[in-house]
């Protein structure tokens, strides 16, 4: 086992206790393991004293078990199974709503990788910490309202068709083009699948000059 020192006095027997039956949460026990074993246990479980199960701390249940520890680091609560349950939901939805500072994560996943153990440990891997870099450098374009990106956009916005040529039997076709947003282009793509179904056809171009056709003659 590796616990922390000051975590002795809460150890108790693994057989003791039971997994929250109703926990929806699938957790990353492999990574888990990975901490424990560089790390050790840094943090009690939480466990409701009524009933024995754990309503914070399943998955590092199911890695000390994976490890044949005998014991872990538990503080106990008294709870009702409704007041259980809130635990539990909470416990999970808060690590949904957290966010990193990421140029602060790059910075000491950086510093981490440089060591011996490198990023052992961390839950991070080398190819992670490329993507974050990356993910930082195209946040950087997007902030920058003088950026390389901001112009192009801004010359994509236009009023003005860029002329395509004639096809043989004379039609003239043009490109229009606009830069949306994700919400944007969600609103315009699901405004066109409803056209298709109002105006009967099978063509996006055709549903979306039928929609602004109709729209114009109300």
């Amino acid at each position: 086992m590796n616990i922390a020192p000051n975590l002795i006095n809460l150890l108790v027997d693994v057989n003791e206790l039971e997994e929250y039956p109703e926990n929806v949460r699938q957790g990353d026990v492999g990574a888990i393991v990975t901490s424990l074993q560089e790390n050790g246990q840094y943090r009690p479980i939480v466990v409701n004293k009524k009933t024995m199960q754990i309503l914070a701390g399943n998955h590092t249940f199911q890695a000390v078990k994976h490890l044949g520890w005998e014991k872990i680091a538990v503080t106990f609560v008294d709870v009702d199974e409704d007041m259980a349950k809130r635990i539990v939901l909470i416990d999970n939805k808060a690590n949904d709503l957290a966010d990193y500072d990421y140029p602060a994560l790059v910075n000491q996943l950086e510093e981490l990788a440089g060591s011996e153990k490198g990023l052992v440990g961390t839950g991070f891997d080398l190819d992670e910490l490329d993507d974050l870099n990356k993910m930082l450098e195209n946040e950087k374009l997007k902030l920058d309202s003088t950026s390389v990106f901001a112009d192009y956009i801004s010359t994509l916005n236009t009023e003005q068709p860029e002329f395509l040529g004639q096809s043989e039997t004379g039609e003239t076709y043009y490109k229009l083009n606009y830069a949306v947003t994700k919400e944007q282009r969600e609103i315009i793509m699901d405004a066109i699948k409803k056209a298709k179904e109002v105006f009967e056809t099978t063509n996006s171009v055709n549903a979306l000059v039928d929609l602004c056709g109709d729209w114009r003659n109300e």
